[in-house]
């Protein structure tokens, strides 16, 4: 028998620190961190492309390095002129920035470093300037009422010989 689960949002298990603007800040800026970074380089003949990372300054100078999801870098990088590119550099601002706690990949245990500042051992946590998760498809639903209960499946015939391949 069909079962129904309890209806919840979707929840993603991501931390948003804030979007580019918000920890930017008023007269702040961000741009692309270096042109090799961006372009890329080439490696034994072979194009080489890391994430694309962005240095945020805020308004009195003082800056950050953070990477780009793989999503974002490839959007960025297929900008087809200096002008769409610039376009999405400024869209860039309403993305949110992600907090992505690491794990080692063999043992699945959180990957620990020593605080600069306390000296006590902490999870490493990576930033990620990242698209906006989740899709509302609210927009594609259709709430069933009694008069659609009622209705009759539409009856159609099929013609044995349309069932056969050739």
């Amino acid at each position: 028998m069909l079962k129904f689960k309890k209806s919840s949002e979707q929840v993603s298990s991501l931390k948003t620190v804030g979007t580019v603007s918000s920890l930017v800040g008023t007269n702040g800026y961000h741009e692309l961190a270096s042109e090799k970074n961006f372009k890329g380089e080439m490696l034994n003949g072979i194009l080489t492309q890391k994430k694309v990372s962005i240095k945020l300054v805020n308004a009195d100078g003082d800056y950050q390095y953070i990477t780009c999801s793989k999503p974002v870098s490839v959007w960025l990088r297929e900008s087809s002129s200096e002008t769409e590119l610039k376009e999405r550099l400024a869209n860039l601002s309403a993305f949110p920035i992600l907090e992505l706690p690491q794990f080692d990949v063999v043992t699945k245990e959180p990957v620990m470093v020593d605080d600069e500042e306390t000296g006590e051992s902490i999870q490493l946590v990576l930033y990620s300037i990242s698209f906006t998760g989740g899709t509302d498809m609210s927009s594609t639903r259709t709430t069933v009422t009694a008069e659609m209960i009622k209705q009759e499946v539409v009856k159609r015939s099929i013609k044995f010989e349309d069932l056969i391949a050739l």
